[in-house]
Order: structure tokens, then C-alpha cells, then sequence
């Protein structure tokens, strides 16, 4: 667990895993690990608002008189899992072996 959803109670939630496109693809095991508060159905695409977990962004500072930043964690997940592409690694693997094959056989 971390700060973000303890006291949520996320103990023995069923695996119902959800996206954060923010700041890249992260996936999370449940809305309830996310950190989510409130959720919206959208026909059939179910999106969990105010999570607290995501990523934040640091903002600078609202006066030139505070030396403390302000931490914005507001985002949204979406349910399912994160979209993988693995084809780039699949063709770069490719070409490695590709080239070691020629290479080895002379």
C-alpha cells in the first residue's frame, strides 16, 4: 500500500485492473489501489476520477514570497489494462539475431 490509498481498504480487492494515460502508461491493480474517489460510466467505458496515486505535477510556487510548491493529483483512469506495443522490441530482437546468425555462420 502506499500513503496515497491507505485507509482505502483495498485489502482482498479482486483484481480489476485500470490505466493511467498521464505521464506515459501505468497501470493499476484496481480503481481502490489507484486511489480513486468517484467514477463515471460512459456507455460502457467506466472512468475513475480524483485519483489520488497518479503522478503529480509540480507547480511553481503561487508567490515569489513561498518556497513551498503546490502538488496537483487529480487524474483519471480508465478500466482495462494499458495498450502494450511490442513491435518495435519484436524487430529490434529480429535484426540482432538476424545479424548474429549471419555473422556466426561465417
Amino acid at each position: 500500500m502506499s500513503d496515497c490509498n491507505k485507509g482505502c481498504g483495498c485489502e482482498g480487492i479482486p483484481y480489476t485492473p485500470v490505466c493511467s494515460a498521464e505521464n506515459g502508461y501505468t497501470n493499476y491493480f484496481s480503481p481502490c489501489h489507484a486511489g480513486c474517489e468517484t467514477f463515471e460510466d460512459n456507455n460502457g467505458t467506466i472512468t475513475y476520477k480524483n485519483c489520488k496515486c497518479l503522478q503529480s505535477d509540480t507547480l511553481p510556487p503561487p508567490n515569489i514570497f513561498t518556497d513551498t510548491n503546490i502538488t496537483f493529483k487529480s487524474g483519471t483512469v480508465t478500466s482495462g489494462i494499458c495498450p502494450v506495443d511490442c513491435s518495435t522490441p519484436f524487430y529490434a530482437m529480429l535484426a540482432f539475431a538476424v545479424v548474429f546468425s549471419i555473422v556466426g555462420s561465417t
